[in-house]
């Protein structure tokens, strides 16, 4: 020990184990007057400072470390909640957009009153009326983790915005307004692409008096209010399902309204002779 050994108090050996070089390795508990030390450290004229950190500097140290683990896990538990309840029911194919047929099929007529048929296939124009919908269980999903990310004062912080259909698309002040944390949009973002790769594709499936499936197609068009589009585009002027592009006032939006419109296709003379039923889902994706 040294000089050092004359303010040792006690030496304990705790382990001691022979190397393979034959050296010995011994493992101690030492327990040191430091008074004494800083005593003796004093009269040989060393420069001691008693009590050298500060216990509000301490306090701040800890306080700063425990700040960062607490936002690291406020960032995993918001990761995790975003997987639970918006993530998951898509992947597992639960229903997260409704699309409901709302009447029959009417031929599509000319200006003279006849019927439009596509000379190339002999299919007759059809509309369809349909409407569709978030599901009402995943809106207050949706919700919920929107109050989760709401920022702390020095956080930045994106504007999303809940209304009525014609609100989301044109903006409005006295809408319920929700500020989440600005880096939590990323995750809303994973869930809006998951959404637009599973709900794109509209899949038509026609069945005859015996059930038996007899034509099926997909389409990305519907045409809503006299509006040709793709609904379920996030660049869409029109749409139900949430965003998360720019507005001039908000940073995204959502709304648990029904859009309301038709969809178009063609069917043969003898598809329609023998149509019975009609059925309406989405081409999703497997994980």
């Amino acid at each position: 020990m040294g000089y050092s050994n004359a303010y040792v108090k006690r030496i304990e050996v705790k382990s001691q184990n022979q190397l393979a070089n034959g050296d010995y390795e011994v493992a101690v508990a030492v327990d040191i007057e430091s008074q004494k030390l800083i005593e003796q450290l004093k009269e040989l004229q060393i420069v001691v400072i008693e009590n050298a950190v500060d216990q509000d500097i301490l306090s701040e140290v800890e306080n700063h470390f425990d700040k960062e683990a607490q936002n690291q896990q406020t960032k995993q538990n918001f990761k995790d909640l975003v997987e639970e309840l918006l993530i998951s029911p898509i992947k597992e194919h639960k229903t997260v957009v409704h699309i409901d047929i709302t009447g029959k099929l009417q031929p599509i007529k000319d200006e003279k009153n006849e019927l439009v048929i596509n000379t190339d296939t002999d299919e007759i124009q059809f509309t369809l009326p349909v409407s569709f919908y978030m599901d009402n269980e995943y809106i207050k999903a949706y919700r919920r983790v929107l109050q989760e990310a709401k920022p702390t004062k020095d956080e930045y912080r994106d504007r999303i915005i809940e209304g009525t259909l014609k609100q989301k698309i044109d903006g409005c002040k006295n809408c319920n307004i929700f500020e989440i944390r600005s880096e939590s949009t990323e995750h809303l973002r994973k869930v809006i692409n998951l959404i637009q790769q599973n709900f794109v594709t509209i899949e038509i499936k026609f069945k005859d008096k015996d059930g038996i499936s007899f034509k099926q197609y997909t389409t990305e068009e519907i045409n809503i209010e006299d509006e040709s589009y793709s609904p379920y585009r996030i660049s869409s002027t029109d749409q139900v399902l949430p965003d998360l592009n720019p507005h001039t006032e908000y940073d995204g939006a959502f709304t648990a309204d029904k859009a309301v419109g038709v969809l178009e296709l063609g069917l043969t003379r003898d598809e329609l002779k023998k149509l019975k039923d009609i059925e309406l889902g989405f081409k999703q994706r497997d994980y």
